[in-house]
């Protein structure tokens, strides 16, 4: 039998990524197979998963990606919830713990050609879960668009969720003091949120000021101060910037009495300060996104920096490294 193979970008393990090519997905009666259109570098994820600087606990060589948009094209037997057609977020070519043929792994595997999508949901109507809570997290974060949301349009809509989802476990006042420490996506976007929510005074903070300049852009923030030009003190801080050492500097210097710091970048077993942990629960909030996208309250286009085809995969992965872009897209069709 003929072995059918795609295209996909690969992290080696050693630091480096390619294009190489691997076996299509195989679906199961609950899956449905997926013919990607975008899948967008996540710049501390996918380097961190390319550079091994933290334990994801995964195998090598490994397919990267996990912010993939893509078009429904085939469905198992027993999919009820996916259709040909319909379009759909977080497909990934190989599951999280699964190796196809030849030992390649899944580091989430967005950046493939094709991908698959379990419907969840059909198997927990059939008994193939217990309850919502044993249904692998990836598995929910795979949801499907309105045919009103086209699929550039939402091209950003995973780290959308995450971040609007992370926000809502955040103490919401008005005319609080907020400070979001980092300029990257993920604070721009938090920053974003606030505003949208009607937040008075909005202050991002960072190291380089030209990624200051870009956050303040995109994002609408009252203000944004280099970390050596910030002064005065705030209620509520917001990490983005992962920095334990960052977060400590601004908790000693810039908070107000009985301040409150929330954690989305610092993992409890590395803070060395009191702070409430804001986990994302991305699919809680979809439909919420999926309502501001169509209604263009909030818009993916200005976040995209750069796009590529798969072919251009090293040169797309340089402006991650050079710190060029704030997000950059393979595009599986002319970019």
């Amino acid at each position: 039998m003929e072995v059918i193979k795609m295209k996909a970008i690969i992290a080696d393990g050693s630091g480096g990524i390619s294009v190489e090519q691997i076996r299509m997905p195989e679906i199961s009666e609950y899956d449905s197979l997926v013919k990607m259109k975008s899948c967008l570098f996540c710049s501390t994820t996918d380097r961190h998963i390319v550079e091994k600087s933290f334990d994801f606990g995964l195998s090598y060589p490994a397919v990267l990606g996990h912010e993939s948009i893509g078009i429904v094209i085939e469905t198992g037997s027993k999919v009820r919830n996916f259709s040909p057609g319909e379009t759909v977020s977080r497909a990934y070519s190989l599951y999280p713990e699964e190796f196809d043929k030849n030992g390649t792994a899944s580091a989430w595997g967005g950046f493939a050609e094709y991908g698959k999508v379990r419907d969840w949901k059909a198997m927990l109507e059939d008994g193939l879960y217990k309850n919502l809570e044993s249904v692998p997290g990836y598995f929910l974060y795979m949801q499907k668009l309105p045919h009103g949301l086209e699929w550039r349009k939402a091209m950003v809509i995973s780290c959308q969720k995450e971040i609007y989802s992370s926000l809502k476990k955040v103490l919401f006042k008005k005319d609080a003091r907020y400070l979001v420490a980092g300029a990257g996506t993920a604070g721009s976007l938090f920053a974003e949120f606030l505003k949208k929510k009607g937040a008075l005074n909005v202050t991002l903070t960072a190291r380089r000021e030209k990624q200051l300049a870009t956050a303040l852009k995109l994002s609408s923030a009252d203000h944004a101060i280099s970390i050596e030009n910030l002064a005065g003190t705030y209620d509520i801080l917001i990490d983005s910037s992962g920095s334990v050492d960052f977060v400590e500097k601004i908790a000693s210097q810039n908070l107000a009495p009985g301040a409150q710091i929330y954690s989305y970048a610092i993992y409890p077993d590395k803070k060395r300060f009191d702070s409430i942990r804001i986990d994302p629960l991305e699919h809680s909030v979809h439909d919420e996104v999926v309502s501001m996208l169509l209604d263009e309250t909030i818009n993916c286009a200005p976040y995209i920096s750069f796009e590529f085809g798969i072919d251009d995969a090293e040169a797309a992965w340089q402006t991650i490294l050079d710190r060029k872009s704030v997000k950059t897209a393979i595009i599986f069709e002319n970019p």
